[in-house]
């Protein structure tokens, strides 16, 4: 009896027939598929060489299928991502996976890179170990993750690391130190006088100068540490290998003296002066309460006049709260009229006769008490305040010295301490106009302290104001003269009717011949500019005696009287 009928070797014959069919027609399918899919395919052999390529992978990668045949697959990738995919196709070729999927990056025919999601699957057993790689494009969308993480962590104006970044890199720093790593500091910069920048040439300008600053910082610091914009003009750096005393001294001193320096932006010179604080990591502190501290240490040297270092002590923080408080008590303090002033006679040195007085701001704090104008200043300054203060001295000041005239038949004048914000303000001219008409004093009575800082610190503006207010009839006075900020060339030009010598100056006489040498050069330096010459800090008869002897007009001080309430003026 036959193994095998004739009905069923046809019936097996018919079957074989009809399975190589379907596999012909499988393959014409794939085939198709292959030549006419949209995304990138390759067939691979179980070395990763490439035996096949399709038409979209020359769209995808820019190389012709011909010149991919023949090639490692990984070549196509930059060497960085090839350790992850041969781990993936051991992993393949050893049937632990049937398919992996990952992100990686690929080479461009013209050298750019394209991100492609990859996809690598074993064929059947028949398929000789052989693997189909397909890479759809995903270039756009890391594109677009990459921008996000950018806004995430980096500051879009400055190109710096954001408070996010930063902090960030502050706890790495912090568990690095807390293993034994060395130490960990932050330095916090705060820009003084930002706020006229923004005010009088517009926030372009103000944006291009915090670009300059982030360069500058950025320029100053060891290779590897991090530098960050934490908003508004202030910036931070945290450090590491340099964390100990006098490298952090010496780069708080680098960083001083390079973001002084002026730059000319929107046709005119700008500079700026910057506060910065330092806070030496303890084993207790985390980011946010050394980032505190770095910010108190900030508030200090602010507050002790701006433009300088302060290192973080036990105290500051109090001084720190005590200062915010007062920030946000400064504008009901001018609103509730807890504001005065005091008046301090200035005489003719060689005849003792009055001349006139200086008016000198203090808040009469509800708590506080009487607070001098020198504490409020920093404080005015950083909440923008400044001009509505000067604004309400200026009338004030004005207002009494006139009644004065009228009850004495007298003509004193009256000299008014101005700051910089308010002498860069776009409206100083025309307050000072409306001070006189409201008052009606008379223009001549009027004087007008300018700091020799402040007229340095825009030498162009400061020439054209000085020149309005000389058609106006008013006086004007470089204030704090001889603190080292003046060049001959700019003074020549300003026009002033007086240089005031600084009180410090003064004092210095009997300790140093420096000092003394600094006084002679003034007064002489006022002669040759055919300017009279005031003295700040006239205390001693022994300053008297000098000061009289090399020509100075005029002076106040101890030794003539105490800075009076106005009220015994009158």
């Amino acid at each position: 009896m036959p193994l095998v009928s004739a009905s069923e070797l046809a019936d097996g014959e018919h079957r074989t027939h009809a399975s190589l069919r379907e596999c012909a027609d499988n393959y014409v399918l794939f085939r198709e598929f292959f030549e006419s899919a949209g995304i990138a395919l390759h067939v691979l052999s179980a070395d990763g060489v490439i035996l096949e390529s399709n038409p979209a992978s020359q769209e995808l990668l820019g190389y012709t299928p011909a010149e991919q045949v023949g090639r490692l697959a990984i070549s196509l990738s930059p060497p960085d991502d090839n350790e992850l995919g041969r781990e993936l196709g051991r992993e393949l070729r050893s049937g632990a996976r049937h398919a992996v999927t990952t992100e990686r990056r690929f080479f461009h025919k013209d050298g750019h890179i394209v991100w492609g999601q990859l996809t690598i699957s074993r064929l059947s057993q028949s398929g000789g170990g052989r693997m189909i790689a397909m890479i759809q494009d995903i270039t756009e969308r890391k594109v677009m993750e990459g921008q996000l993480v950018k806004q995430a962590f980096q500051d879009e104006l400055t190109g710096l690391a954001n408070r996010v970044l930063f902090r960030d890199r502050l706890q790495h720093a912090l568990a690095r130190c807390s293993r034994g790593d060395g130490r960990v500091a932050v330095l916090l910069l705060d820009l003084d006088g930002f706020k006229h920048v923004n005010d009088t040439l517009g926030h372009a300008v103000g944006d291009e100068l915090l670009q300059i600053v982030g360069r500058r910082i950025a320029s100053t610091v060891r290779a590897g540490e991090t530098v960050a914009r934490l908003g508004g003009d202030e910036f931070a750096v945290v450090c590491e290998s340099g964390a100990h005393d006098d490298d952090l001294e010496a780069l708080a001193t680098r960083l001083l003296t390079l973001l002084r320096m002026p730059v000319h932006l929107g046709g005119r010179e700008v500079a700026v002066d910057v506060s910065i604080g330092i806070a030496i990591a303890t084993p207790e502190d985390d980011e946010l309460s050394l980032l505190r501290n770095a910010d108190s240490a900030m508030y200090a040297a602010k507050s002790s006049g701006k433009s300088g270092v302060r290192r973080f002590n036990a105290t500051m923080h109090q001084r720190a709260l005590d200062w915010n408080a007062l920030e946000s008590e400064l504008r009901m303090g001018v609103e509730r009229n807890e504001f005065t002033l005091d008046f301090e006679p200035v005489v003719h040195l060689a005849t003792g006769t009055l001349h006139g007085f200086d008016a000198l701001l203090h808040w009469q704090h509800p708590t506080h008490g009487r607070l001098d104008w020198e504490r409020i200043a920093p404080i005015a300054e950083h909440t923008g305040m400044t001009v509505h203060i000067g604004r309400w001295l200026l009338s004030a000041a004005c207002r009494q010295a006139a009644q004065w005239a009228h009850a004495n038949g007298t003509p004193l004048s009256v000299s008014v301490p101005v700051s910089g914000q308010q002498f860069a303000s776009t409206t100083f001219l025309e307050d000072v106009g409306a001070a006189l008409e409201a008052s009606g004093l008379s223009p001549h009575q009027l004087q007008l302290d300018i700091t020799e800082r402040d007229a340095m610190h825009r030498p162009d503006h400061a020439q054209r104001t000085l020149a309005s207010l000389k058609s106006l009839g008013v006086k004007r006075v470089i204030d704090h003269f001889g603190t080292g900020y003046s060049s001959l060339r700019h003074l020549q030009a300003f026009a002033v009717d007086a240089l005031k010598i600084d009180r410090t100056l003064v004092a210095g006489m009997e300790q140093g011949e420096e000092e003394t040498a600094m006084v002679h050069a003034i007064v002489a330096l006022a002669k040759s500019l055919r300017v009279d010459v005031i003295a700040r800090g006239v205390d001693e008869p022994t300053h008297l005696q000098f000061l009289r002897e090399i020509g100075c007009h005029r002076g106040q001080g101890r030794l003539y009287s105490f800075p009076l309430p106005e009220r015994h003026h009158s």
